[in-house]
This record gives C-alpha cells, structure tokens and sequence, in this order.
C-alpha cells in the first residue's frame, strides 16, 4: 500500500538484507510521485509507476555506482523491446498518456515508463532533470496532474524545451533505434571523421530528435562528442587531431 503518510510493505519482504531494497525504494517514492503530486487519471500512471519504478534504478545508483545503474537500465531496457508489446503483455504498442484501464499495471506503465525517466534525464542532463523534476513537486504539490503538466513543469523549471521529446516519447506509441551506418576517415594533420547514422522505429513511423555521444578514441586519448540525430539518416563530420582512431558510440539511452 502507498497511501500518503502510510507505506505498507508485506513483513516478508523484510528480512535484514538488501534482498527487497529496490521494493522499498520504489514504494516509499510514492510518498511523492502519486501521494505528494497524483496522476489525474488512470491513463498517466505512468507519472506514478514509471517514475517510482525508476527510482529503483536511481536508488542502485546511489548505493552500488554508476555500472550498476547501467546494468539495471540494461535489463530494463531489453525485456520492454522484447516483451512490452507482445500477446502475453499489452499486445501492442502503446502511447504513455493513454494507457487503456486492463493495462494499467502493465509492463508499459512500470517498465517503458522506468526506461522513459531514464532516457528524459538523459536528454536533459542531470541538472536540468532534477531541477525540472523540484519544480514540478513544487507547483503541482498536494494536486493531480496530467503528462501534458509534467511536460510544462519540466520546461518551465529547467529552461530545457520539452515539447519535441514529450511528442518523440509520450505522445507516440513504439520505439527508435540509433544506430552507427559507417564511418568516414580522412588522415591528415587533422584527421576527419565523417560518422552516418541511421535510425529505425518499431510501432510507428515516427521520426525522433535524440541527443547522441560519440565516443573516439586511438587507445590513449578519448574525445566524446554529443551529435543530435534528427532524421532516418544523418551524417556528422567531427575533426580531431590524433590518428588511427578506434571508434565506438553509446547507444544504451535509445529507448
């Protein structure tokens, strides 16, 4: 139970070890995302789920480091491309504010919705984030809400324009993948590089606008570069100044 004030969780699950501490964490962030600030209806639970399901992953965070984070999201982030959309679930793609009532528990509110917050604080960075996420506990306190405040209380409270990403994420059923199509190397006394992206969708037709790192390195300097993929391809030329790069990217926030 997560009534405010009043968290309940089965004796069970307490047992002197951290074996349901990700339980706890999720349960008592309801105190503020569905007690503190409630969802309007029952199609945005995502607001209350989503965000106390990713508060799991920021609670490993806080107490295991950074790669458990990661590992976390990881999994998270694999079973929803696998299972979310398929008969044993929701058996569609779904859009995050119109969650049909038989699913409003689903793997799309909990799960999509965790891997959702985590991309959002991704693309906002964590200062703007966090902040957005205060200002929205602040002017929408002891009231309900709706995706379309959330994404007015983000704007508003970290200067950080959240139309396009709420319309990319919330709005539109599926999800993208970026991918690196090839790469370009010119050598020179400054090497350029001519990186072509290419991006995919599964449940719709949709285009996104994504915040993307490149990573480049020769084995002893790294230069990360932070390109925005826009249209099905793209191409980005990054100029550098040592040779015989290796060449990874990061991919993992592509929900």
């Amino acid at each position: 139970m997560e009534h405010a004030t009043s968290i309940h969780i089965g004796t069970g699950f307490v047992n002197g070890s951290q074996t349901y501490a990700t339980l706890w964490a999720h349960e008592l962030s309801h105190m503020w995302w569905g007690d503190k600030v409630t969802c309007e209806t029952a199609q945005d639970m995502w607001l209350n789920e989503g965000f106390a399901s990713f508060n799991e992953a920021l609670y490993t965070q806080v107490v295991n480091g950074e790669t458990a984070y990661r590992d976390w999201i990881r999994t998270n982030h694999r079973k929803v491309l696998q299972f979310a959309h398929t008969p044993a679930q929701e058996g569609s793609y779904l859009t995050m504010n119109n969650i049909p009532h038989e699913y409003t528990y689903g793997m799309t509110v909990y799960q999509k919705g965790a891997d959702l917050v985590h991309t959002m604080r991704y693309y906002m960075g964590d200062s703007a984030f966090f902040a957005g996420c205060n200002a929205y506990m602040s002017n929408k306190a002891y009231s309900h809400a709706s995706s379309f405040d959330l994404r007015n209380e983000l704007t508003a409270g970290s200067g950080v324009n959240m139309n396009r990403f709420f319309d990319d994420w919330v709005f539109t059923p599926g999800n993208p993948h970026f991918s690196i199509d090839s790469v370009i190397h010119v050598p020179g006394g400054l090497d350029h590089m001519y990186v072509y992206t290419r991006q995919r969708s599964k449940g719709n037709n949709h285009l996104y606008e994504m915040p993307i790192e490149l990573s480049f390195t020769n084995g002893i300097i790294e230069t990360v570069v932070k390109v925005v993929i826009d249209s099905a391809t793209n191409v980005f030329h990054v100029p550098l100044y040592f040779c015989q790069l290796g060449l990874r990217s990061t991919e993992e926030n592509s929900e």
